[in-house]
């Protein structure tokens, strides 16, 4: 109440109290964390400045500069006159916080775009809430808080998911399915909506398995998503050698098949990885894409997000990735206008992270408001006519 009132150096009094009286890592003492440093700013509110946080530096140097030109390109293209502040968050969590604070408590934005990397979402949406200034994400990081402040600009992984789930169940009529996943935080992020998604519809998963990201072989872990283990079902092992052996075949080359039969295995990992994972499970048995096992073996589709969409897959995943299902939010062929029009700006087809960013541009560009809480509402309420991604 005393920072709404102007009283800054009463308010920093308030808040250094809370903070000193509250547990650490409790909401309370988040609060009163962000009050604090809201309340010791001395930065006038600049009505028409709005800061966008990318990475700009070091190996996110062409990616940033990319969405940057999108976003840009967006904004102005959709009438917005306001001027957007580009800053560097040198593609690390503490960068992009850090960045957030410099553009709110010393250059006094009225708004905020991105992070764009997804293991920094969660700590600069806490920032956003904290320092109370409308945050637009341009992170895929699955479902951000449900906020005041914070508003989505592009599909999240959460989204894809969804999507992906309501596809295999409601149109292929799939019922069982695995998760094959990095174990890394995005595929853990990826794994849990995909789950949710699934459980929702009535689906099952019937098992997951995480590989580890820096191994070179995935065979391991594919034989632990079959539950493959030859000491719990040794018995079964001994007939099938036994079996082959009578057949005139090596016994010794018998291996156990997957004891698990899914209807459809999600990865979602990106295209080069996919087509390590696709091998790995074609290897343990598995009969994925155009590869059979053995005769009238039941095939598991391979499904995943639009990490998959490289032309690469095509070649490296070969007949074990054939007739799979991915996500996507965007290509060229669906709005050939845009992509021509984009292309003549920027002397480059959009990728689809692009093309959604133009979008968020263009719902930026239609906001307007004299504070901060005017600007958030007015951003939760915008449409724009033509939408580049649907």
């Amino acid at each position: 109440k005393a920072l709404d009132q102007g009283d800054r150096d009463r308010a920093a009094k308030l808040a250094q109290k809370a903070l000193e009286s509250a547990t650490e890592g409790t909401p309370e003492h988040t609060a009163a964390k962000w009050t604090l440093k809201r309340a010791r700013s001395s930065a006038v509110l600049q009505p028409n400045r709005i800061a966008v946080l990318l990475p700009m530096s070091d190996k996110y140097a062409l990616v940033g500069k990319q969405i940057e030109e999108a976003l840009r390109w967006g904004y102005e293209g959709g009438g917005g006159r306001a001027e957007l502040v580009f800053i560097d968050t040198k593609g690390t969590n503490e960068g992009a916080v850090a960045a957030l604070e410099q553009a709110v408590l010393e250059q006094g934005v009225i708004a905020v775009v991105g992070p764009l990397l997804s293991d920094a979402a969660p700590m600069v949406v806490e920032a956003a809430q904290g320092l109370q200034v409308p945050l637009l994400s341009i992170s895929q990081a699955n479902e951000l808080a449900d906020d005041p402040w914070v508003f989505q600009g592009v599909p999240t992984t959460g989204d894809q998911a969804e999507a992906l789930a309501e596809h295999m169940v409601k149109v292929d009529g799939a019922k069982t399915f695995g998760i094959f996943a990095p174990d890394s935080s995005n595929g853990h992020r990826a794994a849990e909506a995909f789950r949710a998604a699934v459980t929702a519809r009535g689906g099952e998963i019937a098992g997951e398995t995480f590989y580890d990201t820096e191994a070179k072989a995935l065979m391991p872990f594919a034989a632990e998503l079959g539950k493959k283990d030859p000491k719990a079902r040794g018995w079964e092992l001994q007939k099938l050698r036994e079996a082959a052996k009578e057949a005139g075949r090596d016994p010794s080359t018998v291996v156990l098949p997957p004891a698990v039969e899914f209807d459809a295995i999600f990865i979602p990992d990106n295209a080069r990885n996919v087509a390590l994972a696709a091998a790995a499970l074609a290897y343990e048995e598995f009969s994925v894409g155009d590869f059979r096992a053995k005769v009238g073996a039941k095939t598991a589709t391979l499904i995943g997000l639009s990490g998959w969409n490289h032309q690469s897959l095509v070649t490296s995943g070969n007949e074990y990735v054939r007739n799979s299902r991915f996500t996507e939010f965007f290509l060229d062929g669906s709005n050939p206008d845009f992509a021509r029009d984009f292309k003549g700006a920027l002397s480059r087809d959009p990728s689809p992270l692009e093309a959604a960013v133009v979008d968020a541009g263009r719902l930026l560009a239609k906001a307007t408001g004299a504070d901060r809480p005017a600007f958030a509402e007015s951003l939760g309420q915008v449409t724009i006519e033509r939408t580049t991604t649907g």
